[in-house]
């Protein structure tokens, strides 16, 4: 399918072009791109991105980068937007640090900002409460 090299943060590197998440294999996550100024490429352009395992709170990813959470749970360093807590978004590296985009409506397209957060620690969450969404470590505050 070829590649797109793609910059995350102060790094560049190529990673294979992908549709979907089908298309990636561990330890690789997919990750849709953007045109580089934050607008999301037409639906399913993508690349598959290399997942190194970070931590989500506090961040420890590098500078312009973010730690979020992938699919299936594991953990990603990407970069970091601008959409801030409780903006629309349509991808993770819309939102600012420490929030992410989580689907809110029947498309991947309806997208608001969460802020991210340590299940049990309730300290993490200046309002509301942490509360899970599937993954066994992170939840988001609602």
């Amino acid at each position: 399918m070829g590649t797109v090299c793609v910059t995350t943060g102060s790094t560049t590197a190529c990673a294979p072009l992908a549709c979907a998440a089908s298309d990636c294999s561990a330890p690789e996550h997919y990750e849709a791109l953007d045109d580089g100024t934050g607008r999301p490429l037409p639906s399913g352009v993508g690349a598959c991105l290399t997942t190194h395992a970070c931590r989500v709170v506090p961040n420890d990813c590098a500078d312009g980068d973010q730690c979020v959470v992938v699919g299936d749970g594991t953990t990603a360093c990407v970069p970091t937007g601008t959409a801030a807590e409780g903006s629309a978004c349509t991808a993770t590296a819309l939102c600012e640090a420490g929030t992410a985009c989580l689907s809110t409506g029947p498309t991947s397209s309806d997208g608001t900002c969460y802020r991210l957060c340590r299940l049990g620690v309730a300290t993490d969450c200046v309002v509301g409460t942490c509360t899970s969404v599937g993954w066994s470590t992170y939840g988001i505050c609602t």
